[in-house]
């Protein structure tokens, strides 16, 4: 009998090299992925813990300048600006060691690059904002204005602004209100990065607070030839105390005789002419600084005095008389409070 004998061929089992080497590489390309797209997870989650850390010590800087009277909101004038609190006479992290400038006590508000020398701060940095001027009291209590906060790994650095807004025209002289600036700055590699916060503060007025202010005298006397071949010139001396709010004070003169004008209100400037007006020795002529059409004090602060000369020009050939001249201050800023009458007296004799 015949039998037939069958062969049967069965394949190897397994991977081959190649294919070993080509599944090493998908795997590898896979974590490779899987682990930059962790990296960059984990470096967003960073960086947006370190923005949330810079957006809190910002908004409490200005929490913390919004609980501040509003006569008190202000940078200080002098000092250490940038503090010391290692206690080792130098401006903490501020400057090189060995530079005197740097010693305890030095006025450095304008070592800071983003105040101007005439003393302004642009709030969004060259944005569309103008520059406003800074509010600046020898008691201020924003201070220091400069400070540097260390969270884990993160060193900020903490600005604070507070500047003056007009109501009317940003960046103008009129001071309405006051602005508070917080900028928070951090390093990240090479770079800089930073977060802003700021609020406009109102002074609020409860009651029927007004401006306090005087004038010292109440009424002056002075003299002037009768009958003169020429024109004549006479002053009267007041001395202008703001006592309570920042104000700006607008000075008008009446009851001038026929002929009679006024040649301006100056300030009293020079160096030997206290009470006595001296256009030689610098006295200044008061203009019309907040745009209100009326020639004004300028901008005075709480407890500061002013001395103001009121010029009259007279013509010649006058007649022998008393004449009475009313002199009124009209508080600009506080339209509640009045203005304050004051009589001087003309003897032409």
């Amino acid at each position: 009998m015949q039998t037939t004998r069958q062969r049967t061929t069965h394949a190897d089992g397994g991977f081959s090299v190649i294919e070993a080497i080509i599944a090493l590489g998908v795997i590898s390309a896979i974590i490779v992925i899987l682990s930059a797209a962790l990296a960059s997870g984990l470096r967003a989650a960073m960086n947006a813990k370190i923005l949330q850390q810079a957006t809190a010590l910002g908004d409490e800087a200005v929490e913390e300048a919004r609980a501040l009277p509003y006569s008190s909101l202000a940078l200080r004038a002098v000092g250490d600006h940038h503090g010391d609190t290692d206690a080792d006479g130098r401006l903490d992290d501020f400057c090189v060691d060995g530079d005197a400038s740097c010693a305890d006590g030095v006025d450095d508000v304008t070592q800071d690059g983003r105040i101007t020398t005439d003393l302004t701060f642009d709030p969004d940095e060259d944005g569309l904002l103008l520059a406003e001027p800074l509010a600046l009291s020898d008691t201020g209590a924003v201070f220091p204005h400069i400070t540097r906060d260390t969270v884990g790994e993160t060193t900020y650095t903490v600005y604070r602004y507070v500047t003056y807004v007009d109501a009317n025209l940003q960046g103008g002289i009129q001071r309405d209100h006051k602005r508070i600036v917080a900028l928070v700055t951090w390093p990240v590699g090479d770079r800089t990065l930073s977060y802003s916060a700021s609020t406009f503060i109102a002074d609020v007025k409860r009651g029927v607070e007004v401006t306090k202010f005087s004038v010292a005298p109440l009424g002056a006397e002075t003299v002037a030839a009768a009958d003169s071949s020429s024109p004549q010139q006479v002053w009267f001396t007041h001395v202008v105390s703001n006592d309570d709010l920042p104000e700006v004070f607008d000075l008008t003169v009446t009851g001038l005789p026929v002929g009679w004008t006024l040649a301006g209100f100056y300030g009293d400037s020079g160096p030997n002419s206290a009470g006595y007006y001296d256009p030689d020795d610098g006295d200044e002529l008061l203009t019309d600084t907040d745009a209100s059409g009326v020639p004004d004090t300028g901008h005075m602060e709480i407890d500061s005095r002013r001395t103001v000369y009121v010029v009259l020009d007279i013509p010649a050939a006058q007649p022998a008389g008393s004449h009475d001249i009313t002199f009124s201050l009209t508080p600009r800023l506080d339209a509640g409070a009045g203005a304050m009458l004051v009589t001087d007296t003309v003897n032409v004799q």
